[in-house]
């Protein structure tokens, strides 16, 4: 009897040795990343390395490759994979750091929309061009081009566009204007007349309205030594190097008037090419983005 005994509790102790087993999922693969990869020759062997890893939790069997990716996160979200086997340890010993992986948790339902995006094709013809009739968005200029909306809100009562008119004899190169009907999504022709201040940009308008002030606001890129040196603003460097003033900010409560666009003192920054915000309601946190090589460079000041 103790000869059988210690025979039974042997068996018992070989099998709480052997290391836990796999189970596996065909063509399953999960969108974690794998810590380790190693080379094998079939599932099994693939199952036998993450059994005897002690940081393995899971590993993906790739039979083409013949490489097994060992993966140690602490979820599992499995995704459809075709020749790829997703094997899970289970029965894992004591004190291993995983637990079971958690089912994938549910995405919570988007908040209700804020807005009704309709994109819809109100004429053949370009909004402005060179190519259009005149009193259907014609336009003085071969170039027409990085437009702008500017929309209906507090002092202004008429929507358009201010764009840019590079090389443009009629504008002399500044950026000019085109009323336009939002509703519609119809343009008038380009007003040579309206030229924007150049030494606040001739390029890449960027506008927005500030509910909080009522003021339209442009971040522009132009170079303009002279005002870049007055706001303190140095003006060495290449294009986007650190250093190199481009990026111009110019406000007004009546954008239909050029020479209403006047520079915010101390808006000129050393950031490529354009500023662009989004403004939220007051209380809000609003935000604003720049790409610039300087991180120091700072932000623009949207209020009084």
């Amino acid at each position: 009897m103790v000869g059988v005994a210690f025979v039974a509790l042997a068996a018992l102790a070989a099998r709480a040795s052997q290391p836990p087993a796999c189970k596996s999922s065909e063509n399953t693969d999960s969108v974690e990343k794998y810590y380790t990869k190693v080379g094998v020759p079939s599932a099994p062997h693939c199952c036998a390395a993450c059994r005897n890893d002690t940081k393995c939790a899971f590993a993906a069997f790739d039979a083409q490759q013949g490489t097994c990716y060992l993966k140690d996160a602490a979820t599992l979200t499995p995704r459809p994979m075709p020749g790829v086997t997703l094997f899970t340890v289970h029965q894992r010993p004591h004190g291993h750091p995983h637990s079971p992986p958690p089912p994938p948790v549910p995405t919570p339902p988007l908040p209700a929309p804020k807005y009704k995006v309709v994109l819809a094709e109100h004429s053949p013809l370009p909004a402005v061009s060179s190519a259009n009739p005149p009193g259907k968005g014609a336009s003085p200029c071969p170039t027409t081009f990085n437009p702008s909306y500017v929309e209906v809100a507090g002092e202004n009562k008429v929507g358009g566009v201010i764009v840019r008119t590079d090389n443009c004899n009629a504008t002399n190169g500044a950026m000019s204007w085109a009323p336009c009907d939002v509703k519609t999504g119809v343009c008038g022709d380009l007003n040579a007349s309206y030229q924007y201040p150049k030494s606040q940009g001739t390029e890449d308008p960027r506008i927005i309205f500030n509910p909080h002030d009522d003021f339209f606001y442009n971040f522009a890129y132009g170079t303009n030594s002279a005002q870049a040196h007055a706001d303190g603003c140095s003006t060495g460097g290449a294009p986007g190097a650190p250093g190199a003033c481009t990026v111009v900010l110019s406000r007004t409560k009546t954008p239909v008037e050029p020479a209403s666009w006047l520079h915010v003192p101390g808006g000129t920054y050393p950031w490529h090419r354009n500023g662009c915000c989004w403004m939220q309601p007051a209380g809000q946190r609003s935000y604003c983005a720049r790409p610039s090589p300087s991180p120091a460079s700072p932000l623009a000041p949207l209020s009084p």
